[in-house]
């Protein structure tokens, strides 16, 4: 939690030493403009999206011939390029403890603020930060990259990698209820703070459902687009009927979820009272 009065202002050590009003609302909405801020491989994987299907194949073989040109560092390197270039703010955090200064989001002097995703759609990070304990994440993920289901893998494979989880599918019978056991495996990349604790993650994706209206799918619905923000109660009542019979298709397996790891938190409990 950030207040509005701070953000914006230099901090150091955690103490304020920009003596000025505070920060424009306007700016700080502003921040909302660094939402297509991503790197230029997931900015393009977006807008292959609303490609017609025929068109599809001949964009993605251009795009990777030029690509292959540069080898696999130089592609690397331009995949990570931002089109548009994030916003900058001072960093609230920075020098907050006391030295010697370690590397990361403390000892920056300044913030580049993004969209999140899609590698963060859903708050992984700080939901699986080890201090919190989680058991199960309940994910309802309406995301336009559900839509492509390899996407999503790939963003989980890369969560784990980075967080230090080995992925198990435990059950993906159902394309309403997706869930993964993620266990700790001590193997976390970078400055990422080590998972310690195993979670369950029922991803539920926004899909379609025909028991609701065959002809609607969410994601590709000209209403449902991200830069739309105006509706019809119609509209509102069919995104929120779709949302409501998948959860009813979903809901069997998050109770028996919920009950396996209830179970186990009992059977520990009374093992340790013995």
């Amino acid at each position: 939690y950030i207040p509005t009065w701070a953000f914006g202002r230099k901090f150091e050590s955690g103490k304020n030493i920009s003596r000025i009003p505070e920060q424009n609302f306007g700016l700080i909405i502003g921040l909302l403009g660094s939402s297509p801020a991503g790197t230029l491989k997931f900015d393009l994987r977006g807008f292959e999206m609303y490609l017609p299907d025929e068109i599809k194949p001949e964009f993605m073989k251009t795009y990777n011939e030029v690509l292959d040109k540069h080898g696999e560092h130089g592609k690397d390197v331009i995949e990570k390029i931002h089109p548009l270039p994030p916003t900058n703010n001072h960093n609230f955090t920075y020098h907050i403890y006391p030295p010697p200064y370690e590397l990361g989001i403390n000892s920056l002097r300044n913030l580049q603020i993004l969209d999140p995703a899609p590698s963060n759609e859903i708050p992984m990070y700080p939901l699986t930060n080890p201090s919190r304990k989680v058991d199960i994440i309940i994910a309802f993920n309406s995301a336009p990259q559900v839509i492509e289901p390899e996407l999503i893998v790939e963003q989980q494979n890369d969560f784990c990698k980075r967080r230090g989880y080995d992925k198990i599918v435990r059950d993906i019978s159902n394309k309403y209820c997706e869930i993964y056991d993620y266990i700790p495996n001590s193997k976390a990349t970078g400055h990422n703070l080590q998972a310690t604790i195993p979670v369950v993650f029922c991803h539920l994706p926004y899909l379609k459902n025909d028991k609701v209206d065959p002809t609607f799918v969410p994601l590709k619905a000209k209403f449902a687009d991200t830069l739309n923000f105006v509706y019809t109660t119609e509209q509102v009542d069919l995104m929120f009927n779709v949302a409501k019979q998948n959860w009813l298709e979903s809901e069997h397996k998050i109770k028996e979820v919920i009950i396996e790891e209830w179970k186990k938190k009992k059977h520990a409990r009374l093992l340790n009272k013995n």
